[in-house]
């Protein structure tokens, strides 16, 4: 019988897709990186608020582990001490009030359609 993964097309390749950064990132955040370092910061502060700076929008610590080669350790301390620091938001406290802040708005959109008689 064949592998029900494979019957879908999912391949171990596709599930596990390498997230890699210019080497434009890579140079700034060694960089900064290496300035924070001189401060007397880890190194890795530095290029972990960098990508996370430079990438628009929210990241993993998977994506930024993939990003930075480092550990899954090396990761959630250093997100930890930025979080602490007020410059990384926990993706937690993100959740707590988007998703009832979603729940809400659907709420408050179900009983204005059903006053307005559509729903």
């Amino acid at each position: 019988m064949a592998d029900p993964r494979e019957a879908a097309g999912i391949t171990e390749e596709s599930d596990e897709e390498v997230d890699s950064i210019w080497e434009s990132e890579r140079i700034v955040s060694d960089s900064v990186g290496r300035l924070m370092e001189l401060w007397g910061f880890k190194r890795n502060l530095g290029r972990v608020w960098t990508v996370l700076y430079l990438a628009g929008g929210p990241l993993t610590a998977k994506q930024l582990r993939d990003r930075l080669q480092l550990s899954s350790g090396a990761v959630s301390m250093t997100l930890s001490e930025l979080s602490r620091w007020g410059v990384a938001r926990n993706i937690l406290v993100a959740w707590v009030v988007t998703i009832p802040a979603a729940g809400g708005v659907a709420a408050l959109a179900w009983f204005a359609l059903n006053i307005a008689g559509v729903a």
